[in-house]
């Protein structure tokens, strides 16, 4: 005499298709981080450039709080203006961004810096003669180091000379 369960092939195949699923989301979930969208990867990074070329910002579009990050600004020579023997690139940055995150560093460092309503001016000197440490080709590289310290996404826009790029990043813990 064999003890014969009811619904045992039901609860076999209700068990099998459960288990392909949670498979299938893992898996998933382990595609998307290695590929960046969790995280740093291949596809993480973005570039954004302003409508006339005068800056381009590559950033990460997935940052996690507290973990060093790099912003970087490309200014094209055609943002300076003269001042007195030297040019200067006057840089603005603006949004949500600049408020959610703790700079550890600017490099190189800006001639000047003061607060605008929400957010920061920075003039960098600019020599078009001068050796090309930060430079690629005539253009400004500007890198800013930083820590997010909120959650969520934040906005920021760069204003160079009149021309604006914004970008969108979002901070997991």
């Amino acid at each position: 005499m064999a003890l014969e369960l009811r619904g045992t092939d039901t609860f076999r195949r209700r068990e099998h298709v459960f288990t392909m699923f949670g498979l299938v989301v893992l898996l998933g979930i382990v595609a998307a981080a290695s590929l960046g969208f969790l995280g740093k990867g291949p596809w993480s990074g973005q570039t954004v450039e302003s409508g006339g070329g005068a800056v381009v910002v590559e950033h990460l579009r997935i940052s996690h709080i507290e973990t060093d990050d790099m912003l970087t600004l490309t200014l094209s020579p055609t943002a300076a203006e003269p001042d007195g023997e030297n040019e200067t690139i006057t840089v603005d940055i603006t949004g949500s961004w600049i408020q959610g995150i703790n700079r550890q560093s600017v490099s190189p460092s800006p001639s000047e810096e003061v607060l605008i309503p929400g957010g920061i001016r920075m003039e960098f000197a600019f020599d078009p003669e001068a050796e090309p440490q930060s430079r690629t080709t005539d253009s400004l590289q500007v890198f800013i180091q930083f820590r997010a310290q909120e959650l969520g996404e934040l906005d920021g826009t760069v204003t160079v000379g009149g021309e604006s790029a914004s970008f969108r990043s979002f901070v997991l813990p």
